[in-house]
Parts: C-alpha cells; structure tokens; sequence
C-alpha cells in the first residue's frame, strides 16, 4: 500500500491486525484494523487511533497485533503534533483506542454515535474519558475543514459517519465500515441491493444500504475502507 494515497493526500495506517471472534460474521478470520492520515493545509486530520492497550478482555478475544500510531505516522514524516483535528467513523474499541494521545485536539463524532457509546456498547468508556478530551458532537453533515466533510452513514452503528474528500482527481471517500470492503462496495455498486452474508447484518440492514447507495450515488473516484488493505478505485 505504500504511497497509494500520495495522489488523494490520503495515507493509511494500518495499525493493527486482530483475530474475529465467534460472534463477528468473520469469525475466526484476521482482519486489518486501518486509520488514516489526511494532509491538508492546515496540518494533518487524523481519521480513527486504532485498537488501545491495556484491557484484558479485549487482548484475550481479539488477539490484537499492533503497530505504534505515533510510529505508524513517523514513518510518512507526521508527528503527533502535526495533527489538528481526529474524525471517528464509529466509536466501537477497534477505532478510538488511542484518542489520549490528543488531548485538547477536537475529535469530531456523531452526537447519536456519542449517546450511544456512553451507554456502554462495544466502545470502551476508559479509551474516550482522559484528561483534555474534547470531543465535538455533530448532527448530521458537517464540514471539518474546506473540502474535508462528514456524511452520516448509519448501518453498522447508529452513528456511523464516512469522511469526503474534495481532491483534484474526484471525490475520495473514507467509507468506514460501511461498506465494509471493496468486494461489498462492489456488489453494491452493481446490485444496488446487500449480498446475505454482508456486514450489514450485524446491524441495521436497512440503514446500511441505504447508507452505502448515498456513498455510491457521489460517484466518487477512490473508496478506502477501515478494514481492508486496498481502496476501491473507479477506473
């Protein structure tokens, strides 16, 4: 993958691989845990942290095999401190484990993603309460930055969002987990309908299609997605 993103200003990281357990549609598969890097004028807008570190239960079902975030982004000449702003698609623990790393930097989420994880879902609440947390609740579509906003895409959460990017060959999508792969954003794009064994079951399949069809209708040029290796690219 290294240098795909160099056209988009798009950098993955992909910063951990874990082992699904037997409730996940994959299970017993390894997966790619992705965040990404977004250069932009005003610095770099990190999508997602990755998985954290220390719980117990979460090492012993999910096996997790990490890379360091800080050294993930050391490797493309990006500290810590060039980072102006976090976006989570989702809140669930493979995603925001490292948010303490960014103390008093705005983390953008969904204010439902935000209700629902404080109740206690699959997010871990002592991954999210540090000291100088500042996370910034938003309803609905918002612009983070010029030409960098988000789009809710509910489906697999109820506050799921995808990251859209103005760049100069097209719009680039950051799809998250929905869908969750370029072989389902495929099938999608040609159905117009979700495969029986998608992703989508383990949440509200209705919502995630539709969510995907949103994402799709933009005609994007480049698609990436949290949990697979390559993005989908429209030629």
């Amino acid at each position: 993958m290294a240098g795909v993103g160099s056209v988009d200003g798009v950098i993955p990281l992909p910063l951990t691989q874990v082992t699904w357990p037997n409730s996940h549609p994959l299970a017993g598969q390894r997966g790619v845990v992705n965040a990404f890097a977004i250069r932009r004028e005003e610095g770099v807008l990190l999508v997602d942290t990755g998985v954290g570190e220390g719980n117990p239960r979460t090492d012993e079902v999910f096996q997790p095999q990490r890379q360091s975030l800080t050294e993930a982004l050391q490797e493309h000449g990006i500290s810590l401190g060039d980072v102006f702003a976090v976006v989570h698609g989702h809140l669930h623990f493979d995603h925001c484990g490292n948010d303490c790393l960014f103390p008093n930097i705005p983390i953008y989420v969904q204010r439902r993603e935000w209700e629902v994880a404080r109740e206690g879902y699959v997010s871990l609440l002592d991954w999210v309460d540090f000291d100088g947390a500042d996370y910034r609740q938003l309803d609905g579509i918002a612009e983070i930055v010029p030409g960098v906003r988000v789009l809710p895409t509910p489906g697999h959460t109820v506050g799921h969002q995808a990251v859209v990017i103005d760049t100069p060959i097209g719009s680039v999508v950051l799809a998250g987990q929905v869908p969750y792969d370029v072989a389902e954003w495929r099938y999608v794009r040609q159905a117009r309908a979700l495969s029986a064994d998608s992703d989508g079951a383990s949440g509200d399949r209705e919502a995630y299609l539709a969510s995907v069809l949103a994402l799709i209708d933009i005609e994007p040029r480049r698609v990436w997605f949290t949990h697979d290796d390559e993005p989908w690219d429209r030629d």
